[in-house]
């Protein structure tokens, strides 16, 4: 990330890479939470196999 790079590269602080960069200090502390969505799409697979005459809507 850009931000990262301005603070180890330039000593620059949080707030002021940020600032910088026009983005907020949540987007700059955002981590993304990985979800395990295995059984969801197994169990959508299996309604998908079981039904080939349902259409995209009628399964999700």
């Amino acid at each position: 990330m850009l931000a990262h790079y301005a603070i180890h590269e330039f000593g620059l602080g949080v707030v002021l890479a940020c600032d910088a960069l026009r983005i907020s200090r949540c987007t700059f502390y955002y981590q993304r939470k990985r979800i395990d969505d295995n059984s969801i799409i197994e169990a959508v697979s299996d309604v998908a196999e079981k039904h080939r005459g349902y259409g995209f809507r009628k399964i999700f």
